[in-house]
């Protein structure tokens, strides 16, 4: 038998073995027969990529352990729309559902819906924000995507391809005083599919593709007649 360790993931013949509580960065499509991580080690998605493919005869998921793809996406398939006045707030990203609209003194639209639960697509990042102190902030990056194929599926752990946070005023650790400060878009949530002819799902395990929140805006202490607008929410 051949084994193969690099940086804690153990190639055994077909099987992926991650056990050491490490994280593993991976992406494109793979094929195994045995996948198991445990110890609170992480898979994470690669973010240049974004996706992931995995087939399987089995895989166990390990509570505390992890498959992640969260905010690695800055694709703008369907992105929010950025700020639409000053201190306007940007848009969040759409996929499962539209994304919320900016706020401001002309609101920013948020991205439609696309796609269907067989289409491996990412999701889409939100849009940009505009701070009278500091110009126009990002919004988040949209959630990767996973999919799943295995003939027997334990599940105890956390998949998830969240979208990131969009920013708001105090993102940078401090209160900027003076100016309206409008909140970026949230990204939207990414894609999970899970096909397996024998799952079991523990009641700890955690599968979400939830949207990133808006950003906050922050009325300065200036005396402009500037209306600032948080960020809409990505779906």
């Amino acid at each position: 038998k051949i084994i193969l360790t690099l940086f804690g993931l153990k190639i055994m013949a077909n099987n992926l073995i991650i056990a050491t509580g490490d994280t593993i960065e991976m992406s494109g499509t793979h094929n195994y027969d045995i996948i198991s991580i445990t110890n609170g080690s992480i898979l994470s998605v690669e973010s240049q990529n974004g996706k992931l493919k995995l087939i399987c005869d089995s895989l166990f998921l390990g509570q505390s352990s992890k498959i992640i793809a969260d905010g690695i996406s800055s694709d703008s398939l369907n992105s929010g729309e950025d700020f639409q006045s000053a201190a306007g707030g940007g848009a969040g990203g759409g996929y499962a559902g539209v994304g919320g609209n900016g706020g401001g003194l002309i609101n920013s639209l948020g991205g439609e819906y696309y796609g269907t639960c067989f289409n491996f697509l990412k999701g889409s990042r939100g849009g940009s924000g505009q701070s009278v102190y500091s110009g126009a902030q990002p919004g988040g990056k949209g959630g990767g995507a996973i999919w799943i194929e295995s003939r027997a599926s334990t599940l105890m752990g956390t998949i998830s391809a969240t979208g990131s946070n969009g920013i708001q005023y105090d993102s940078f650790g401090s209160w900027p005083s003076g100016p309206d400060w409008g909140g970026s878009g949230g990204g939207s949530g990414g894609f999970i599919y899970i096909e397996s002819k024998i799952i079991n799902i523990d009641e700890n395990c955690v599968i979400t593709v939830e949207g990133g929140n808006g950003g906050v805006p922050l009325q300065g202490t200036d005396s402009d007649t500037t209306n600032p607008g948080g960020g809409g929410g990505g779906s």
